[in-house]
């Protein structure tokens, strides 16, 4: 009986969770995984056992305006590009050379 109350109330902690990113009209993210999911793919993944949820889960997840994570992710994709020319301008040179 105490697991079945457990698990009711982690339903509802998630049907909560889902709602309150539905109504914001934001997305639920995962810092430590860096993954994104939109409120009804967080649902599915719970729904189908693909994400395991652990006590101090709403710890380990976030609801996030998604613009935040795109212009997070414009910022290291601009860095990266960075990288990758000046990496690519070193080969070019190299060769060059000999």
């Amino acid at each position: 009986m105490a697991n079945e109350n457990y698990m009711a109330n982690q339903y509802g902690l998630v049907k909560d969770f889902i709602a309150t990113a539905k109504q914001s009209k934001h997305c639920i993210y995962n810092p430590g995984t860096k993954t994104w999911f939109t409120p009804e793919e967080f649902g599915d993944a719970v729904n189908n056992q693909k994400l395991k949820l652990k006590d101090g889960w709403t710890d380990d997840y976030k609801i996030m305006n998604p613009q935040k994570g795109l212009a997070a992710a414009e910022i290291l994709a601009q860095q990266l590009n960075a990288k990758k020319l000046a990496f690519q301008q070193k080969v070019i040179d190299y060769y060059r050379q000999t």
